[in-house]
C-alpha cells in the first residue's frame, strides 16, 4: 500500500519492497506534483490514480531510481542494455571492465556520485597496483605440470592451455579455471606483475561509465552526468606501426616460401585492408572472380562464454564491397585449387563451411591461429613491432602516400565515420600533403620552369 505525504505544492508517494538482507526495509518513492488549475477534487483523483501507477511500476520491476547502489544499476545495465543492444565482443569487454568499477565505486548510491568520486577512481587507476583484473602469467610449475598432461580440460580453451604451456600471460578469469580444472591455488600457479593502466586504458573506463550514466538520464534516474564534468588522462596518441612501401614489398617476397593458407590471408589483409574477424568470416560465395571483387558481411569471433561464432561486421558501413587486383585474384585461385584437394583427400571427414580458410577439416579457424603464426613469422623475418593489425594500416598508409581520396579509404576500410581515418592515419595524410605542397612548389615556381 502506497503513502502519500503532502510536501509544499507537491506531493511525495512512497511505497515499500520488503526487506534488504540486514533486515533494513527497503522504500521507493516518487514525487507528484499537481497542475495550477487543478481543483482539490481532481488532485485527490488523481492522486489515487498516479498510487495506483506507482506501486504497479514499483511491483512490475519497472521503476528505477537514483538510489539504487550504483553496482545494483550497473548489472541491471549490462542485463537490460548491453546485451541486447551491443556486439558480443563489445559486451564481453564491458562486462570484464564494469568488475572493477563495481569494486572501486558499486558502494554508491547513483544519485550521489560526484565529479571527485571519479577523479579520485581514475587517479587510483593510474597507481602501480591498479591492475587486479590484470594478466596472469604461468609459473614454471604449472607449465611443467601442462606439459606433462596429455588430453583437454572441459570448459578451457585450448589456446588457452597452450599459452599456458608456453608460458604467455592470460586473463584472470581463465587462470582461475586452470586452477579449478587442476585443483591447485592461484597463487602456486600464477603470478600478477605490477603494472599500471595506460591513459588510453582510463579513459576507455571513463567513456563507459558516462555511457552508463547517459543511459540513466534516459531512464530518468538522473537529471546531470557527473561524468560530463570530469577530463580523464590525456592520451598520447601513437602513429601505428605499418610497413612503407619497400617493407611491404620485401614481406611479399617473404611469404613465397610459407604454407599457401597463411600467405593467402596475409595477402588478402594486405591488398584489401580488411580486419581479421571479417577475413576469417569470408566465404567462397563472397569472392566473385568475374568482377573482382571481395563483399565483406561478417565476422568471425570469439570469446570465452561463446567459443567460435559468426556476427555481423562491426557497423553498417563495414558491409562493403572491395575492389581485388589481379595478382590477388590469381594467389585465390591457386589456393581454391589447392583447398579443394585438401577436401578431396579427406572425404566425407570434411565440414563443408565454405569458409575460405579453415582447419585442416575445413572447420573454422580460431582466430589466434593467425595472430600467433603472424607473430612467429614477423620476429623469424625480423618484423620488429609489426602484427597483424598492421597489415590494415599499411594498406591504408600506402593509399593515401599513392594520393587515393580520403572517403574511398574510409569506404574500402569500412569506417563508420571519414574522420576515424582521418585521425588514424593523419601521419600519412600530412606527409602526402607536404608532397602535394613540393608538387605545387615545383609546378608554379617561374624560376623551375625556366631551368626545364
Amino acid at each position: 500500500m502506497a503513502n502519500v505525504e503532502k510536501r509544499g505544492s507537491s506531493y511525495r508517494i512512497t511505497v515499500s519492497c520488503g526487506y534488504d538482507t540486514h533486515g533494513r526495509q527497503i522504500k521507493k518513492n516518487m514525487t507528484w506534483k499537481p497542475a495550477p488549475n487543478m481543483t482539490e477534487k481532481q488532485i485527490k483523483k488523481e492522486l489515487e490514480r498516479q498510487k495506483v501507477l506507482f506501486e504497479e511500476k514499483v511491483a512490475n520491476g519497472l521503476f528505477l531510481d537514483g538510489n539504487i547502489r550504483f553496482d545494483n544499476y550497473i548489472d541491471k545495465w549490462l542485463e537490460d542494455y548491453a546485451k541486447p543492444n551491443l556486439k558480443a565482443t563489445t559486451f564481453n569487454r564491458y562486462q570484464y571492465i564494469a568488475q572493477n568499477i563495481k569494486t572501486e565505486l558499486g558502494h554508491l548510491r547513483l544519485c550521489k556520485i560526484q565529479p571527485h568520486h571519479l577523479i579520485e577512481y581514475y587517479n587510483k587507476l593510474s597507481q602501480p597496483d591498479a591492475r587486479k583484473d590484470g594478466k596472469c602469467v604461468p609459473l614454471p610449475v604449472l607449465m611443467d605440470i601442462l606439459k606433462e598432461k596429455k588430453g583437454t580440460f572441459p570448459g578451457i580453451d585450448k589456446e588457452v592451455v597452450r599459452s599456458c604451456k608456453n608460458g604467455k600471460a592470460i586473463s584472470r578469469q581463465n587462470a582461475e579455471k586452470v586452477c579449478s580444472a587442476l585443483h591447485r591455488k592461484f597463487n602456486s600457479c600464477f603470478s600478477i606483475p605490477n603494472s599500471t593502466l595506460s591513459n588510453s586504458t582510463i579513459q576507455y573506463y571513463h567513456k563507459l561509465i558516462k555511457k552508463m550514466l547517459n543511459t540513466a538520464i534516459e531512464w530518468q534516474c538522473l537529471l546531470l552526468n557527473p561524468a560530463d564534468r570530469v577530463k580523464p588522462p590525456k592520451i598520447e596518441r601513437k602513429e601505428a606501426a605499418y610497413l612503407d612501401e619497400k617493407g611491404a614489398a620485401a614481406l611479399l617476397v617473404s611469404l613465397e616460401k610459407e604454407p599457401i593458407q597463411y600467405k593467402t590471408m596475409v595477402y588478402v589483409l594486405l591488398f584489401t585492408g580488411v580486419r581479421r574477424g571479417e577475413l576469417l568470416g569470408l566465404e567462397w560465395k563472397d569472392i566473385d572472380f568475374d568482377h573482382a571483387v571481395m563483399t565483406i558481411q561478417r565476422n568471425a569471433l570469439y570469446t570465452n562464454d561463446k567459443g567460435l561464432f559468426t556476427d555481423t561486421p562491426k557497423t553498417d558501413k563495414s558491409i562493403r564491397t572491395i575492389k581485388m587486383p589481379q595478382n590477388l585474384i590469381n594467389l585465390l585461385k591457386e589456393y581454391r585449387t589447392y583447398q579443394n584437394e585438401e577436401r578431396l583427400k579427406l572425404g566425407s571427414l570434411w565440414k563443408d563451411t565454405d569458409r575460405l580458410f579453415t582447419q585442416w577439416d575445413g572447420s573454422p579457424i580460431h582466430p589466434s591461429t593467425l595472430t600467433k603464426w603472424f607473430h612467429n613469422f614477423a620476429e623469424k623475418e625480423g618484423l620488429s613491432g609489426i602484427h597483424v593489425h598492421s597489415l590494415r594500416h599499411t594498406n591504408a598508409t600506402l593509399m593515401i602516400a599513392s594520393g587515393v581520396d580520403l572517403p574511398t579509404v574510409a569506404k574500402r576500410l569500412g569506417h563508420a565515420q571519414q574522420s576515424t581515418t582521418s585521425n588514424i592515419y593523419a601521419h600519412a595524410i600530412q606527409s602526402a600533403d607536404e608532397r602535394a605542397a613540393e608538387m605545387l612548389n615545383d609546378i608554379l615556381n617561374p624560376s623551375n620552369r625556366r631551368s626545364s
